[in-house]
């Protein structure tokens, strides 16, 4: 026992010296991924355990690696501590504390892990009242507790279940993990941060949209995933990460509202890489880009100098005027559809010229 304890100080020496050279490597001045790689491989080989971690703070230096902003070889390094930092986290989590990495919760209460489902599979017990308020060793009706796997002391039928295992609440959204085969989704649940999952699920919400006789979740969340590592590969999520959410929320709004590029991406008639390169415009319905088109081409010809001229008989038309004749009669085409302009261009005691344009050949004069 004496020995054993021994080794058990000895390994926690061991883990508190390489955590110390770990946050040394992490230091933004001295960036050393040579050290913390070296570190990390030592880290790996020990057989983690709750009480080494509370004493070696081994996990805070872990989690400061993994959250460190760089590029080039430090950033491998940085995904190399992410995935040992979960690997001790599911290590060391114990299905009653479901916020170290155990079973989530549903509904808020902790979900049974499935050893306990098992146990109470078995006869039927009757459950302690203590907890609930009762006195020391009599439940509140006064008749003894009983414990363990004694059968009840009434002879009739028991009516305890075992508790319901955990399942997907239907407000919980929707996950690419849970679509995809057990393996697949084990190796992307190692590979893909937090933030990178939360925007594939986003992107899987939008293509379980189906219509109907069509549907496919598993061919869904694989298209999710490939298009969020399209987006990774064009601008990284740590080093541009303005650009890439602003990236992730124009494909989240264009791919809602148009349901044939949807199709066309579950199809693969649209590659991801081809659709993370689309611009706004073009990921836009046809509807939307025909009437943008249309808008555009009204404020071009609003801003024409001679559009009032143009549209003249259009406004007086919506305005209910009736076309009348004009003051003159053009040389050329001999209409009397004309606009005039009054300018004084002689002596005051003079009449001012007047400066004729005829609205339906555009020949103009003055007078």
């Amino acid at each position: 026992m004496a020995q054993s304890h021994q080794s058990s100080n000895k390994l926690t020496e061991l883990v508190t010296d390489l955590a110390v050279k770990l946050e040394k490597a992490c230091e933004p001045a001295r960036l050393d991924a040579a050290l913390a790689g070296d570190v990390l491989g030592e880290l790996e080989t020990i057989d983690m355990t709750v009480d080494i971690l509370k004493k070696s703070k081994a996990g805070f230096a872990v989690k400061k690696c993994k959250a460190v902003k760089a590029d080039g070889a430090f950033a491998s390094v940085c995904e190399r501590a992410s995935l040992l930092f979960k690997k001790w986290k599911r290590a060391v989590a114990t299905p009653s504390d479901p916020t170290r990495g155990g079973e989530k919760a549903t509904n808020g209460r902790p979900s049974e892990s499935l050893s306990t489902a098992s146990v109470n599979s078995g006869p039927a017990t009757s459950i302690s009242p203590l907890t609930c308020g009762g006195s020391q060793g009599k439940a509140r009706n006064g008749e003894p507790v009983v414990e363990g796997n004694a059968p009840p002391p009434s002879s009739g039928p028991s009516t305890s279940r075992p508790p319901p295992l955990p399942t997907q609440s239907a407000a919980d959204p929707p996950s690419v993990l849970s679509h995809l085969a057990s393996a697949e989704a084990a190796i992307l649940e190692d590979s893909l941060p937090p933030s990178r999952l939360k925007i594939a699920n986003l992107f899987l919400a939008l293509f379980l949209k189906y219509p109907e006789g069509q549907e496919d979740p598993g061919r869904a969340a694989r298209v999710a995933v490939d298009i969020e590592q399209a987006m990774q590969n064009v601008m990284d999520h740590k080093l541009a990460a303005k650009q890439y959410g602003d990236k992730a929320r124009s494909l989240k709004y264009n791919l809602g509202m148009n349901e044939h590029l949807r199709m066309r991406v579950i199809l693969s008639d649209v590659a991801p890489a081809v659709l993370v390169a689309m611009k706004a415009d073009e990921m836009q319905p046809e509807e939307h880009r025909q009437a943008a088109e249309a808008a555009a081409a009204l404020a071009y010809e609003a801003n024409l100098l001679d559009w009032h001229d143009k549209n003249a008989d259009k406004i007086r038309k919506q305005l209910g005027i009736e076309d009348v004749g004009g003051s003159f009669t053009c040389g050329r085409c001999k209409g009397n559809k004309t606009s005039y302009q009054a300018k004084q261009t002689r002596s005051s005691d003079e009449p001012m010229t007047m400066f004729v344009r005829c609205l339906t050949c555009g020949n103009r004069w003055k007078e």
